[in-house]
């Protein structure tokens, strides 16, 4: 049990557990890369179903963009962890390829990962979804 730490550093996204600021290199680095991908912002056109809304919705579209960018940053970096190219591949469980330095792994185990990911990930965003809803 002494061995098992009671704190990890940023650079390790443990959510679940307490973690602190790392002051070397990897964590420096960690913080500009994050610091900048945050910043980075993708031009996607999405075409809106105009019969789905209802009396009121402006006052849901802030909120909204905000979980939005939420779920694509971390979407991006299941993504990136696993090498996937897209979002839908994650979303399906169905990846065409991994990245090269996942191929020692196989690939079943790296899809059940990936499809282990995504569902914590899709319930923590509903949850946050239905949140507003319930206070009403």
């Amino acid at each position: 049990k002494d061995h098992i730490p009671r704190e990890f550093p940023d650079f390790m996204e443990k959510k679940d557990k307490p973690s602190y600021v790392s002051q070397k290199v990897i964590g420096k680095m960690y913080r500009r890369v994050h610091v900048e991908h945050q910043n980075y912002v993708q031009e996607v056109r999405v075409i809106m179903d105009t019969s789905m809304l209802i009396p009121g919705y402006e006052e849901y579209l802030a909120d909204a963009e905000v979980l939005r960018k939420e779920y694509n940053y971390e979407v991006r970096s299941i993504m990136n962890q696993f090498g996937i190219k897209t979002e839908s591949e994650v979303v399906t469980g169905c990846v065409m390829q991994f990245g090269k330095n996942l191929l020692k792994r196989k690939a079943w185990d790296n899809v059940q990962r990936v499809r282990s990911y995504f569902r914590g990930l899709r319930k923590e965003f509903e949850e946050k979804f239905e949140e507003e809803f319930k206070e009403q």
